[in-house]
C-alpha cells in the first residue's frame, strides 16, 4: 500500500494555508468595515457642506458659520485618518495575500510530489505483478511440460 512519506508535512502546510486564508478574509472584512466608515464620513461631510452653503445664502451669524466650518474641518481630518488606516490595511492585506500564495505553492509542490511518487509506486507494483504473473505462467508451463514428458 502506498504511503506518502511527507504526508504529515502536507497536512501541516494545508493547515497553515487554511489559517492564512482565514486571516486574509478577516482582513478583507475589516477593510470593508473601514471603507464603510470612510463612505459615511464623506457623506456626512458633503451633507454639512451643502447645509453650510444653504445657510450662507441666508443671513447667518458668524458663530454658527464657525461651528459648521470647524465641524467640516474635523470631518476632513477624520477622513484623512481613515484613509491612512485603509492604506495600512491594504498593505497588510497584500502581505497576507503573498503569504497565502506562498502556502498554496508549497502545498501544491508537495501534492505534485505525492502524485509523482504515487505514479512511480503504481508502476513498480504493476511491474512486480506482471513479473509474478510471468513466473506463475513459467512455472505452470514447466509443470505442464514435465507432465507431458512423464
Amino acid at each position: 500500500m502506498y504511503k506518502f512519506k511527507l504526508e504529515p508535512v502536507l497536512k501541516f502546510k494545508k493547515q497553515l494555508e487554511e489559517m492564512a486564508q482565514i486571516e486574509f478574509y478577516k482582513k478583507i472584512k475589516e477593510l470593508e468595515e473601514k471603507l464603510s466608515v470612510l463612505s459615511k464620513l464623506k457623506a456626512e461631510k458633503e451633507y454639512f457642506i451643502e447645509k453650510m452653503e444653504l445657510l450662507e445664502t441666508q443671513e447667518i451669524n458668524f458663530q454658527d458659520y464657525l461651528i459648521y466650518k470647524n465641524y467640516i474641518n474635523l470631518l476632513s481630518n477624520r477622513i484623512e485618518e481613515c484613509q491612512k488606516i485603509i492604506k495600512k490595511f491594504l498593505e497588510e492585506i497584500e502581505k497576507k495575500r503573498a503569504e497565502l500564495i506562498a502556502y498554496y505553492k508549497e502545498r501544491k509542490i508537495l501534492q505534485r510530489l505525492d502524485e509523482q511518487q504515487r505514479i512511480v509506486y503504481e508502476r513498480e507494483m504493476k511491474m512486480l505483478e506482471n513479473k509474478f504473473c510471468d513466473e506463475i505462467n513459467t512455472i505452470c508451463y514447466n509443470h505442464e511440460s514435465i507432465k507431458k514428458i512423464i
